[in-house]
């Protein structure tokens, strides 16, 4: 290259002074004619105007923020433009990249220290994501060469504050960072830098001089260490020890508890089961008991009845001033309370209470003593066809019932 050479970019331009970058110019929007990629342009526009909001729009929109037009990117130009606001939210959005070199190998810390902009270097050298802070350009330029030459004291103030900048390093022609400053008569700057390089001298000779007078020192620090994490590891194995015992206690002693609660629950379970078990026994047997009690008197007045009735033969109750009685021919359902005289299908259980037909069919149980139904009680209708045959077929009453007796039934009914 030329003394001074000028490369253009579609949104801007270059110069270069003896191989070094000294300049970085942007066209102003009326100087864009047909950009190739308009969104892009929106973007940059934004970045250009400090306007937030359309920064924010070109992220949402998903553009490309470290796209390099060929000289630069968007954070180059928040940076030349002093757009800080620019420069910060840039800077949060996670896919940015703060190491990106240009095609010049150029990276943001060189535009920064070209341009004088001591807020953007501060900024950048404390970004732990920085790896380009002894970068060299296509000249061999470091980022703090470059702000020597341009003789950027305030730039160089910045970039002295990082301990890990290279002081010794050289540029492609040999040149180390003390000839440049000196050879372009920045005398302040050069000042600095020998500062900067007595002061990192005598840090590392206090760096070693510290790890030799100390070494002793260290190992005995060292050794009083080693034996107090002993001593912890010790106590919290015993510890341990005693938390494994108190904890094997307690389990046994929680298992042993539920152990009792549970056998006292079944326990009671099993008592309750025979209290209601034996109550369940006692009143089924007085239920039987008391129904075979009445049976038993019933068939003993019906017997009464039938022997009072053979002795006084076909005596006319009205000449006889005796009352009418009329008597039931056959046996009760429980149930309906009608008589199951012939045709009545009857039916027993398995104790011989019976039913009659109609009331077998809604039933599965005895309604007296709660036993399954058996089936037909065949003996039973025979013995009443029998028995009924026998009687005097010109005695009404002993085949109908009387007025009172159909009241009181529907009485039992209600």
């Amino acid at each position: 290259m030329s003394s001074r050479v000028v490369v253009s970019g579609e949104y801007g331009d270059i110069v270069y002074n003896s191989d070094r970058i000294t300049q970085i110019n942007f066209r102003s929007m009326d100087e864009l004619e047909n950009p190739k990629d308009p969104e892009f342009l929106r973007f940059w526009t934004a970045c250009r105007e400090g306007d937030l909001e359309g920064v924010k729009e070109g992220f949402r929109s998903g553009v490309d923020i470290n796209k390099d037009d060929d000289r630069s990117c968007a954070l180059s130009w928040a940076i030349v433009l002093d757009q800080k606001e620019v420069f910060n939210l840039l800077l949060e959005h996670p896919d940015i990249n703060i190491n990106e070199v240009s095609q010049q190998n150029g990276c943001l810390l060189h535009v920064a220290c070209i341009q004088n902009k001591p807020w953007a270097v501060s900024v950048l050298t404390k970004d732990r994501r920085l790896t380009t802070l002894n970068h060299k350009d296509c000249g061999g330029d470091t980022p703090l060469m470059a702000a020597v030459f341009q003789g950027h004291v305030e730039v160089v103030e910045e970039m002295l504050k990082i301990e890990e900048v290279n002081l010794d390093i050289k540029d492609n022609t040999g040149k180390s960072i003390f000839t440049l400053a000196r050879q372009e008569g920045h005398t302040a700057i050069l000042n600095l830098l020998k500062k900067a390089k007595e002061k990192k001298a005598q840090t590392i000779t206090s760096k070693r001089n510290i790890r030799n007078d100390g070494k002793e020192e260290s190992l005995q620090i060292l050794e009083g260490r080693l034996r107090d994490l002993k001593t912890i590891e010790f106590e919290k194995d015993k510890q341990m020890k005693e938390l494994d015992s108190r904890k094997g206690k307690d389990l046994a002693t929680a298992k042993e508890e539920y152990q009792k609660k549970i056998k006292e629950l079944k326990n009671n379970l099993e008592e309750t089961e025979n209290r209601i078990k034996e109550n369940y026994e006692k009143e089924k047997s007085n239920v039987i008991q008391n129904f075979e009690v009445q049976s038993q008197e019933r068939f003993q007045i019906q017997r009464n009845i039938q022997e009072l009735q053979s002795k006084t033969g076909n005596l006319d109750h009205g000449s006889s001033g005796l009352p009418s009685v009329s008597l039931p021919v056959a046996p009760e359902c429980p149930i309906c309370l009608e008589e199951m005289a012939p045709p009545t299908r009857i039916f027993q259980c398995l104790n011989g209470h019976h039913v009659c037909g109609a009331c077998r069919q809604n039933i599965q149980m005895c309604p007296k003593c709660r036993q399954k139904m058996a089936g037909r009680a065949i003996d039973m209708e025979q013995f009443l066809s029998g028995f009924l045959a026998s009687q005097d077929t010109n005695k009404p009453e002993l085949q109908q019932p009387t007025q009172a007796q159909k009241s009181r039934r529907r009485k039992k009914k209600g």
